[in-house]
């Protein structure tokens, strides 16, 4: 089993290929910039783009392959110029392997209506394979092959098949065969047999081997031996000499096809880590160093096209991260969530992308999906780091999908265990019928189906299914009658916040600002016999927003109430789910702390209990007042006469939110005062799950953004009491 995480080792690099981070906002501007240049090089009055292989074998390739970019761009087919060229596309003769197999792309992504012209390149394609499943440049048999006409050849009737045209099933099983036959000692592949392993056509062996995994063992218990060792000996390869953007030991030439050719690896199985570095990142980086003035890849339509839709494809959101562990048979399923995914992006009509990532990965590699999947038929052993990093996610708003290879009892009680000793408070339950996953996005009727979760009672952070989903995933020919369909796309949905996700390198975590601090505050977080603290790194996350606004440097002591007197804590945050019960000596330490000058921040985490109301109650009672609206001319509501404060007069809810509550577009906060100070002030609607940076389905509260803003302001506003108290 060493051998099957090979290709995720995470290495140490001597000399790293990029440094740094690129952001959303650069991809989209390189992308408008490739897309113009692209309009501007199309025939007018022909629609095309056929200007290096005019009256070749290779005619219409081109065309193909620009409106396979502008497709995986999310170009309309109502574009009149995007029209043209499929018109063009649906009339023209193609002789050549290249533009049949990329016409075969573009049919795929279009709708039903074109299903003709897909069964009739699916036929081409078909008859122009060899018996070893190899093509030359056209369709004659006898004309030479080589590795780069058979990959487009491959991913042709990979596209094929999934427009639900079926393909010969030996022809999968025969480049299966040919590409483990010819794979060289190193791992890698070269243009042809016995000749030198490149990046591209390694990438290329890989995507063919691949294909053929999920397409001539889709009903396997487990991936063959040697077809798993061949995979893991080429993404080895990969991994070793992965340097960005450039081929190695490839022709300058060939980068954009090597690009390409990466991304399809990318796609097939969900790896993201190469050689220490995020594939796609070191990728985009390069086009965007490399990209001319007038928008273009060296005044390139091929090159232009593969950087658009390598842009384009690799920026889909991860939603997702599949586990690997070398102890844990983790692959059992290659393709389990790769299918899944297909029917997620074809639910939500709009692509996703997952990720496959060691285990053993830093937390960063990772942490942006808000799913994590863990697969394996044995008992799940974890060494303390492992330990140490999943819980890590969990609380920094993560949720774990556990599946049972084969329905195995070991994986479900060896995580129960785990749970046990993490959250003692938080017992593992049979979900209840009412619970969301069962009825979000799609219900199940009267299917009885068990799901165990551990809950922090707002959200999920395990989910344990009982049967085999993974199996059912890969399987199924047919996907979404089945439960385990259904309860995946209800769980999507509600670690989503129905499919509400941020493109692929727009990280969720903000990273602290290398800056000088300007202070120090803290926040108490109170104690109290119940679920006082749902989401512990709540306020750590969102120390970093603090300080990249403000220079204040946040920490936080948990303090049980009769402390508050002598704790001098400017700010404290009591906060829960369910109705509690504050004794009166509770009671009385809270409003004397905030008689004497602190503020409390009362809070329902998730929005939905009746914590908050329960404390509002029992503090009405105690101090024969109720708590008033926060006037919106307030420092805390409206950032006044603060340095770095927000005007937060105006705020968005969660849609959650918005559809069950109805609560305009301004700050719903309440509070007992003093001095006709706001001392006591009560949010019934959610702060914590956006101080995690979490979009989660049936949470009633601020989103990320607006919640930030109000509690920016309210350490600002709390900051600035203390030091005018000061003597």
């Amino acid at each position: 089993m060493a051998r099957q995480l090979l290709w995720l080792t995470i290495v140490c690099v001597v000399t790293a290929p990029v440094q740094g981070r690129i952001t959303d906002e650069q991809i989209e501007t390189a992308m408008s910039r490739l897309e113009a240049y692209l309009w501007q090089e199309q025939d007018k009055a022909g629609g095309h783009w056929e200007h290096s292989y005019v009256n070749t074998r290779n005619a219409g390739g081109e065309t193909a392959l620009v409106v396979t970019a502008m497709l995986a761009r999310g170009i309309s087919l109502q574009h009149p110029k995007l029209s043209k060229a499929i018109e063009f596309l649906q009339r023209f003769e193609m002789i050549g392997t290249y533009p049949v197999a990329l016409r075969a792309h573009v049919w795929a992504a279009l709708p039903p209506i074109y299903h003709a012209n897909q069964t009739r390149d699916a036929q081409w394609l078909i008859r122009a394979a060899d018996r070893r499943c190899r093509f030359g440049y056209t369709a004659d048999k006898r004309a030479p092959t080589n590795h780069s006409t058979t990959h487009y050849g491959v991913l042709g009737l990979w596209e094929v098949a999934k427009s639900r045209i079926v393909v010969p099933p030996d022809l999968w099983k025969s480049a299966e065969d040919y590409f483990l036959d010819v794979q060289n000692g190193d791992g890698g592949w070269g243009y042809d047999a016995d000749e030198m392993s490149t990046g591209s056509m390694t990438a290329v062996g890989l995507t063919v081997l691949l294909i053929a995994q999920q397409q001539a063992h889709r009903g396997a218990m487990k991936p063959p031996r040697d077809l798993a060792a061949g995979i893991d000996d080429g993404l080895a390869w990969l991994d070793k000499r992965f340097d960005g953007g450039r081929n190695p030991s490839g022709d300058p030439w060939t980068n954009y096809y090597y690009l390409y050719a990466l991304e399809r690896v990318g796609l097939a199985c969900g790896v993201r880590m190469l050689n220490g570095h995020d594939w796609f990142e070191a990728g985009a980086r390069y086009i965007l160093r490399d990209q001319d003035e007038d928008g273009s890849i060296d005044h390139s339509t091929v090159k232009s096209a593969f950087a658009l839709m390598f842009l384009a494809r690799g920026r889909h959101p991860v939603w997702i991260t599949k586990l690997t562990n070398p102890d844990h048979e983790w692959n059992n399923r290659p393709n389990d969530i790769y299918y899944l995914n297909n029917y997620l992006s074809d639910l939500r009509e709009e692509e996703l992308n997952w990720q496959s990532v060691s285990i053993d990965a830093p937390l960063d590699h990772w942490s942006d999906a808000p799913a994590a999947y863990l697969a394996t038929s044995k008992s799940i052993r974890l060494t303390g780091e492992q330990e140490t990093t999943l819980k890590q996610y969990l609380d920094r708003g993560g949720t774990l999908l556990v599946n049972p290879d084969n329905g195995a009892a070991s994986p479900g009680k060896s995580m129960r265990r785990l749970a046990a000793k993490w959250y003692p408070q938080w017992p593992v339950r049979e979900l209840p019928r009412d619970h969301p996953i069962f009825s979000t996005l799609q219900s199940m009727g009267h299917t009885r189906y068990k799901v165990h979760g551990v809950s922090n009672g707002v959200r999920e952070l395990m989910v344990i299914a009982k049967r085999d989903w993974g199996y059912t995933w890969q399987t199924s020919l047919k996907p979404g009658p089945a439960p385990s369909w259904r309860l995946a796309a209800n769980f999507w949905a509600i670690v989503t916040d129905r499919g509400l996700l941020p493109p692929r390198v727009r990280r969720r975590f903000v990273e602290r600002d290398e800056r000088a601090t300007i202070d120090a505050v803290r926040v108490g977080r109170v104690r109290y016999d119940g679920n006082w603290l749902p989401e512990p790194q709540a306020w750590a996350v969102f120390s970093d927003v603090l300080f990249n606004r403000t220079g204040l440097a946040l920490a936080t002591e948990d303090v049980d109430p009769a402390e508050l007197h002598e704790s001098n804590l400017p700010l404290v945050h009591l906060v829960g789910v369910d109705a509690v019960e504050l004794n009166e000596e509770q009671l009385d330490a809270l409003i004397a702390y905030a008689r004497n000058g602190g503020t409390v921040l009362i809070e329902t985490a998730g929005g939905r209990g009746d914590f908050s109301r329960s404390v509002e109650a029992a503090l009405a009672g105690r101090l024969e007042q109720i708590a008033v609206p926060v006037r919106a001319a307030h420092p805390v509501i409206s950032g006044e006469g603060m340095v770095s404060g927000y005007n937060a007069r105006r705020v968005r809810y969660r849609r959650f939110a918005v559809a069950t509550l109805s609560p305009g577009n301004w700050p719903r906060l309440a509070a007992f005062t003093f001095d006709d100070r706001p001392s006591m002030i009560i949010s019934h609607e959610d702060f914590t799950q956006a101080m995690i940076r979490m979009n989660h389905w049936g949470v009633v509260g601020y989103d990320i953004e607006s919640a930030e803003k109000l509690l920016t302001n309210l350490i600002l506003w709390t900051r600035r009491r203390r030091d005018e108290a000061r003597p």
